[in-house]
């Protein structure tokens, strides 16, 4: 049989629900090597502080809600994939986290392959978004070596002026 690696990832899972907590970090085990649940905002933040890649949180949560975690995780790392995880009630707030930054919305109940599916797409984003990053890195530092040398150049022809100018006098 092939056996697939595990990405060398943490995904966190804020759901107050245990049942679908559960469900979903078990889920994402059989893709990433490392998996951290939440019940609250207050225990969410908490693992965020840890640092993660990907998030899935409720939209409500006991103690405050998932625009809350959708905005620190976001603060702490842009890269930080975050999924809104609703019921079907709550889609209107749901698709406000999405125009917050939220990666994509998942409805419960959630099925196995839809949560594949989802968890897929999430942890594609995420490399997408690290890469990105990666490369406007590169870029800056290209960026600023360039300008270093354009400045050394510049005064260099500076010099040559000035030494032209005065044999000429």
């Amino acid at each position: 049989p092939r056996w697939k690696m595990r990405e060398k990832l943490t995904v966190l899972v804020v759901e107050p629900n245990e049942s679908v907590r559960k469900f979903i970090a078990l889920k994402a085990a059989a893709a990433v090597q490392s998996v951290a649940e939440a019940d609250s905002l207050t225990s969410a933040l908490e693992c965020l502080a840890r640092g993660v890649d990907v998030v899935f949180t409720s939209v409500f949560l006991p103690d405050g809600s998932g625009e809350k975690v959708l905005s620190e995780a976001r603060k702490r790392s842009p890269a930080t994939v975050v999924v809104a995880v609703t019921d079907e009630d709550d889609v209107s707030r749901a698709m406000d986290l999405v125009r917050q930054g939220a990666f994509m919305v998942l409805t419960k109940p959630v099925s196995s392959t839809r949560m594949k599916e989802t968890l897929d797409r999430a942890l594609e984003q995420r490399r997408m978004l690290e890469q990105n990053l990666a490369a406007r890195r590169l870029e800056e530092r290209y960026a600023a070596e360039l300008e270093s040398r354009a400045q050394d150049q510049t005064g260099y022809i500076r010099s040559l002026l000035d030494f032209s100018n005065r044999l000429n006098d």
